[in-house]
């Protein structure tokens, strides 16, 4: 009679694909959350040029930005402006136009459980499950008198008293800022002053409040105490190009966050 021999893997054959495979596994487990993570601030990153694309798009027809939402109003009544400034830019509602991270954390940027000035959103369809990006227009003119009396160790906490003859009421906005929640999902103290009633009761005008909010935004978020190009706070910056690290600075306390932290920041995008 004839033997037919069945052929298999040995048991050493066996444990070496085991083998490959957990070490397969084991890579993508390591490498898909960052490959994801980069793909996702991509995404964003393409979201914050439609979002200048469209803010110039305003810029070009009325020479200035928009409000944001609770300035006052250059005009003799001085009215406060309530109208969202992604319906002046004609991205009212339009999710993909909105911050990419900032999936059911609602209005709270820093978890902080307070809603701050800039944190504001109202007159948005309840629907959304993302918000806006946080919005803070400047004069630059203004901005740079404002610098210039602070200095670059500001802490923005409350409002110093060496800019307290400021006028806030801008001519017109040709600068801003565009804050994303980020990967972290928070803003880390930049968007909210850590006890904002303090701050509010700190200005000399609170009629204001809101212009004042977004110097102190734009001033934070823009911050290059190094002076070597990086944006001291973006995430980008912190994390890939380690503007986090205590040596990156005289003062190694400079690396901190506003809200006293270390981690690493939202994503900023500014235009000036």
């Amino acid at each position: 009679m004839k033997h037919t021999q069945l052929s298999g893997f040995t048991l050493i054959e066996l444990l070496t694909v085991i083998a490959i495979i957990a070490i397969l596994a084991a890579f993508t487990a390591t490498t898909l959350p960052r490959v994801l993570e980069r793909a996702r601030i991509a995404d964003t990153e393409n979201t914050l040029n439609q979002m200048r694309t469209a803010l110039t798009g305003y810029f070009t027809q009325y020479k200035t930005y928009p409000l944001g939402y609770g300035f006052v109003k250059r005009n003799p009544q001085g009215e406060i402006n309530t109208i969202p400034y992604m319906q002046l830019i004609g991205h009212h509602g339009e999710e993909k136009m909105y911050d990419y991270f900032s999936d059911g954390l609602g209005l709270d940027t820093d978890g902080n459980g307070h809603i701050g000035l800039l944190e504001e959103s109202p007159g948005e369809p309840p629907n959304l499950k993302k918000r806006p990006f946080i919005y803070a227009p400047v004069n630059k003119e203004t901005f740079e008198r404002f610098r210039r009396a602070v200095g670059e160790n500001w802490d923005g906490s409350t409002w110093p008293a060496a800019a307290s003859s400021l006028n806030l009421l801008a001519p017109r906005y040709d600068a801003f800022v565009l804050i994303s929640v980020g990967p972290y999902q928070s803003t880390a103290g930049i968007v909210e002053a850590p006890n904002e009633n303090a701050f509010i009761a700190s200005l000399p005008d609170q009629n204001f409040k809101y212009q004042a909010a977004a110097l102190r935004a734009y001033y934070l978020a823009t911050r290059d105490i190094n002076k070597n190009g990086l944006l001291d706070f973006d995430y980008r910056a912190r994390t890939r190009q380690g503007e986090a690290k205590p040596e990156s600075y005289s003062n190694p306390d400079l690396r901190l966050l506003p809200d006293g932290t270390n981690g690493p920041g939202p994503i900023i995008f500014h235009q000036d």
